[in-house]
C-alpha cells in the first residue's frame, strides 16, 4: 500500500515537473528568438565616395574590434547594385545612366544593444568617424520589434509565474494527502515521547527522496523531447545549451525543495493536532 503511494505521489510530482519544465523551455526558447530577432536587424555605415580603400579597411577593423558589433560586411557600390537590382528585377542604372548608391560596411549587433538609446548612442558615435556619410536602420522596425518582444516576455513571465504557484499548490495538496493518510502514525509516535523534530525526519527525508527522483523523470523527459525535435528548433533550444542544462538542474532541485516544504508543513500540521481532532 505504502509502494503505491510513492508512486503514485512520485507520478504526480514528475507530471507537475514536466509541465513547469515545459514552461522553461519556453522561456528559454523565447530568449534564444528574442536574440535571433535581434542579431538580424541590420545597421548600415553608408560610406563617402571619397574614402580610400585604407581608411575602409581600418574602420572595419575598428568596429569589429569594439563591443557592440556581432559582424560586419563591406559592401562596395557595385555589389548594393547588383542586390538592388535583384530586389527589383530591372537595371536600373541603364535608366538612370549611373549609379547613385554608395558604399556600405553593414553591421550585425550584439543583442543586448538593440535597444533605441543605445543605437543612437552608437549612431553618434559611428557619424564621427572620417568617411563615414551616415549611419542607416529601420527605426519604426526596431521599435516595434522591442515593443512586441517586451510584451511577449511579460506575457511568458505571467504565465510562468502563475503556473508556478499552481504547480506548488498542486504537489503540496498531493502531499498532504498522503500525509493524512498516515496522521495515526504521526499521533502514535508522539504518544510513546518521539520529539517532532524526531517524528518529522523519516517523512521530511522520504518526501526529499521521491522529490528526486521525480526531478530526475520529469528532467528524462524533457532531454527526450528536445534531443528528438525536428532540426529547426535546434537554433532555439538544445540539449547542449549550457542554459537547458541549469534547467534541468533547477528543476530537480524545485522538485526536492517542494517536496520538502510540502512534507515538513504537512507533518507539523497533524503534529499539533489532538488525538481527537484526527477522527474528523
Amino acid at each position: 500500500m505504502k509502494m503505491k503511494s510513492s508512486l503514485s505521489i512520485i507520478i504526480s510530482i514528475t507530471l507537475v515537473m514536466i509541465i513547469l519544465g515545459g514552461v522553461g523551455i519556453i522561456l528559454l526558447s523565447g530568449q534564444h528568438l528574442k536574440n535571433y530577432v535581434r542579431e538580424h536587424i541590420m545597421v548600415s555605415v553608408v560610406l563617402d565616395d571619397n574614402i580610400k580603400e585604407v581608411e575602409i579597411r581600418q574602420l572595419e577593423k575598428i568596429l569589429n574590434a569594439s563591443g557592440y558589433v556581432k559582424s560586419s560586411e563591406y559592401v562596395t557600390k557595385e555589389e548594393a547594385e547588383k542586390r538592388l537590382e535583384q530586389q527589383l528585377g530591372i537595371e536600373f542604372t541603364k535608366v538612370l545612366d549611373f549609379n547613385p548608391l554608395m558604399a556600405s560596411i553593414d553591421l550585425k549587433l550584439q543583442p543586448d544593444y538593440i535597444q533605441q538609446d543605445s543605437i543612437t548612442k552608437i549612431e553618434k558615435e559611428l557619424l564621427d568617424f572620417q568617411g563615414v556619410e551616415e549611419v542607416y536602420y529601420k527605426k519604426s522596425l526596431l521599435e516595434s520589434i522591442n515593443e512586441n518582444l517586451r510584451k511577449i516576455t511579460l506575457i511568458l513571465l505571467a504565465v510562468s509565474l502563475l503556473l508556478f504557484v499552481i504547480s506548488f499548490t498542486l504537489i503540496n495538496n498531493t502531499i498532504r494527502l498522503s500525509i493524512y493518510a498516515q496522521r495515526f502514525i504521526i499521533n502514535t509516535m508522539q504518544i510513546v515521547g518521539a520529539t517532532d523534530s524526531f517524528v518529522r525526519k523519516p517523512f521530511v527525508r522520504e518526501g526529499m527522496f521521491r522529490g528526486f527522483i521525480a526531478g530526475i523523470l520529469a528532467s528524462i523527459v524533457l532531454v527526450v523531447v528536445v534531443y528528438f525535435l525536428p532540426e529547426d528548433f535546434h537554433n532555439i533550444v538544445s540539449i547542449r545549451d549550457p542554459y537547458f542544462l541549469w534547467l534541468i538542474l533547477a528543476l530537480i532541485v524545485i522538485a526536492v525543495a517542494f517536496s520538502w516544504f510540502a512534507t515538513y508543513f504537512a507533518v507539523s500540521h497533524y503534529l499539533r493536532k489532538q488525538t481527537t481532532a484526527l477522527y474528523k
